[in-house]
């Protein structure tokens, strides 16, 4: 199956231009409808409790957070009109990480931003994109916060550990990894396995898989020792030059908490480039 829904989160940040601007090249490098969502606070004057001063706030933010929605939504249609592409804008009220895993579920992508740790936190949860991973039961492909670029998958690295997440994302992924120019399948520490997954030849099978699809690709095998399985696997991409991660994310939800598995929580906090999570 091939990328033909698009979703891209659309806010007020600086991250926000450049990672419509990535949406939009993909849309249109696969002929992709591109769907823009921009996502406003559920905030209303309460007529239960009436205070002039806290309603004439609440209204002026209101106010500020529409203005700056059709201020992105120019942004969005110009980047639509400039590659092409069928774009549509809309905009919904909630929970940002709610409303974006409802509207993901009728995408074959959703493009969100990483949290900026340098942004202060207001009493409205920002949108954490491993829980749209979670809820929406799609794939996400996750900007950073520090610059996104105008296109991605020329070079992959796919973090290989065999495990369910990881091959639901190497098969979500699978229209980007067949049109890139190389893809590195990285599998760290497999000695560590008591029982192997992998096989005998660890990252063979995958390979395989993978050039049956037509996929170019070389296996690479790493150690972690004394490092972070996180720091590895950006280390590699590095040597690779590669612009995209593909791994799955790891984790589940226990009422109001998410448990993430460390080498997701690490590398959605650390990433320097775009990554393409399943779970």
């Amino acid at each position: 199956m091939g990328i033909k829904n698009l979703l891209v989160i659309v806010d007020s940040s600086e991250a926000s231009d450049s990672r419509v601007e990535l949406a939009a090249s993909l849309a249109a490098e696969h002929a992709a409808h591109l769907v823009g969502l921009y996502i406003l606070p559920l905030l209303e004057p309460d007529p239960s409790r009436p205070d002039p001063l806290i309603d004439k706030i609440v209204t002026a933010y209101i106010r500020e957070d529409q203005e700056l929605a059709r201020a992105a939504r120019l942004r969005f249609d110009a980047a639509s009109d400039r590659d092409g592409i069928k774009g549509e804008w809309r905009t919904a009220g909630g929970f940002a990480s709610e409303e974006a895993a409802i509207h993901a579920r009728y995408a074959d992508l959703t493009i969100v931003g990483q949290i900026n740790p340098n942004v202060r936190r207001t009493v409205i949860p920002p949108l954490v994109p491993e829980e749209v991973a979670f809820s929406a039961g799609r794939p996400i492909l996750v900007t950073p916060f520090s610059g996104t670029p105008n296109r991605v998958g020329s070079r992959v690295l796919v973090a290989w550990n065999a495990r369910r997440e990881a091959a639901r994302a190497v098969s979500d992924a699978l229209p980007i990894l067949r049109k890139a120019a190389s893809v590195t399948v990285l599998v760290v520490n497999p000695e560590k396995w008591a029982i192997s997954p992998h096989g005998e030849q660890p990252g063979a099978d995958i390979a395989l898989y993978l050039a049956r699809h037509g996929v170019t690709v070389q296996v690479e095998v790493a150690e972690s020792e004394d490092a972070k399985v996180c720091d590895v696997v950006r280390a590699s991409a590095q040597k690779a030059e590669a612009d995209l991660i593909v791994m799955g994310a790891y984790g589940h939800s226990r009422t109001l908490e998410l448990i993430l598995g460390g080498v997701t929580r690490d590398m959605l906090r650390e990433m320097t480039i775009p990554v393409f999570m399943s779970h």
